[in-house]
């Protein structure tokens, strides 16, 4: 295992950005190697997932877009 040095990453942006920085700072932490990280399917068709130990960079997301998650009752658009 190894340590990070990094400060938080901010992501701008939708859904799109935010999963891309999100990837970006899981990766930085496993050295780029995607295999270390991916789940495999077995002959039995089990989902084989790898153990995840490493801290990872913090991410700071702001989200530009109004999609249904950020949309509830609790919202009311007409008060602003």
């Amino acid at each position: 295992m190894y340590a990070v040095y990094c400060d938080p990453l901010v992501a701008v942006g939708s859904g799109s950005s935010i999963d891309t920085a999100r990837i970006m700072c899981f990766l930085k932490t496993e050295k780029g190697l995607l295999e270390t990280v991916q789940a495999e399917l077995t002959d039995e068709s089990e989902l084989k997932m790898p153990a995840i130990v490493t801290e990872t960079v913090p991410v700071i997301a702001v989200s530009t877009t109004l999609a249904g998650a950020e949309l509830t009752v609790a919202t009311d658009l007409d008060a602003h």
